[in-house]
């Protein structure tokens, strides 16, 4: 499980990815907080044992997905939304405890509009995005998968003039 200051700076990521905006608006008012909770709770059950994988190198692309498959069950949640949660926070584990160690190959691109224009994708919106849209676009992204949302951070870092 993880620890309490690792699930705090993990949640702060997950804010930031704004998913929780993006959810609020496709789930009706009188059921928001409660999908919202069971959202991020499934989110950080699937991370846990995700980044425990990750850490014991045994992650697999596959399990990745399939996580997200199963968080896609949600009511009201996308293939789209829960691949962003997932693949941020995976990404900055990553970087954090990993970086330069071969699992990154194994790691998806966290998909977002910025990401999706890039590829030429735009017509897609994370909440009509589904499994089979998901690896088609992953597909077009070269190996490793993760180094190609580079883009997105270095767009982000210039918006602020931090770069």
């Amino acid at each position: 499980m993880f620890s309490i200051q690792k699930k705090s700076i993990y949640l702060i990521i997950f804010n930031a990815t704004m998913i929780g905006r993006s959810l609020g608006r496709s789930i009706s008012k009188k059921w928001r907080k409660q999908r919202i909770i069971e959202f991020k709770k499934c989110v950080f059950n699937e991370l846990d044992r995700l980044c425990r994988k990750m850490d014991n190198d045994t992650l697999t692309t596959r399990q990745i997905r399939n996580s997200i498959k199963r968080i896609d069950k949600i009511p009201n949640v996308s293939y789209g939304q829960a691949q962003k949660a997932i693949n941020v926070i995976l990404k900055y584990h990553y970087i954090i405890y990993h970086f330069g160690e071969t699992v990154g190959s194994r790691l998806d691109c966290p998909l977002d509009s910025f990401i999706l224009k890039l590829l030429e994708e735009n017509n897609i919106p994370l909440l009509k995005m589904n499994y089979n849209c998901y690896c088609r676009i992953q597909k077009k992204i070269q190996n490793p998968r993760i180094d190609f949302d580079d883009n997105w951070d270095k767009a982000h870092l210039k918006r602020h003039q931090l770069l």
